[in-house]
């Protein structure tokens, strides 16, 4: 094994437990304590949680509620470096966002599997979404390469992916979905009254199967700087 490798893995954040796969260092996973202090620090309920963007956040000029989640969205960050980056700084509890099947801009440049391999590294990120899911075979198995403390947040925003919403929930027991639903009205041609159906299919599948349904509420608009 070489030392040397596993000596510079160590200098990454959080890291003290290194992952190594044919006998060569692949990954930091993180340090005890700070695996600890993640298992002891429980998620915001479903009744108080408050995501907000870390755009918002990084403007300064106010202060987080203790029960603040950041979302942090893949798609608007450039490289993995800088994803490390700005994951560091945030002292809230993270929804890491990954837009996978995103097809407007800005599209991600940061694989899925890039993304996956850095979260261990943060014990702060409490919840990973997904986009675009539709499949329950496909979110479980990314659900399964996840640390124990991160829950799996599937963003349902397809016909697709409501008709499947009872299979999705029953394979990967989540708690919550994130519903895009301006990506819906796109996914089903600006049909309104088909929209208005699905809308109120999706928060009543969601009751009944005892889940949250992460909804937008409302917008902030700043200045443009260059």
């Amino acid at each position: 094994m070489d030392l040397k490798k596993i000596k510079a893995l160590l200098g990454n954040p959080g890291g003290k437990i290194v992952v190594v796969e044919n006998d060569e260092p692949v990954l930091v996973v993180s340090s005890y304590e700070e695996h600890q202090k993640s298992l002891a620090k429980p998620r915001s309920s479903a009744e108080e949680m408050l995501i907000i963007s870390n755009h918002l956040e990084a403007k300064g000029g106010f202060s987080l509620p203790d029960h603040a989640v950041v979302r942090v969205n893949v798609a608007w960050i450039s490289t993995k470096e800088k994803l490390m980056e700005t994951l560091k700084d945030i002292k809230h509890d993270v929804y890491l966002d990954y837009p996978q099947g995103r097809t407007k801009p800005p599209k991600p440049t940061i694989a899925l599997e890039e993304t996956i391999a850095i979260i261990p590294q943060f014990p702060q990120i409490k919840y990973f979404a997904v986009s675009n899911v539709e499949e329950p075979d496909a979110i479980y198995a990314i659900k399964m390469r996840l640390p124990s403390h991160v829950g799996i947040v599937p963003k349902i925003e397809t016909k697709r992916g409501i008709e499947n919403l009872e299979a999705i929930v029953a394979k990967i027991q989540n708690q919550h979905i994130m519903f895009d639903k301006e990506d819906l009205y796109l996914d089903i041609n600006r049909d309104a009254e088909l929209f208005e159906q699905l809308v109120k299919l999706t928060r009543q599948k969601s009751k009944t199967l005892g889940i949250t349904v992460l909804e937008l509420h409302g917008v902030v608009f700043l200045p443009f700087k260059h």
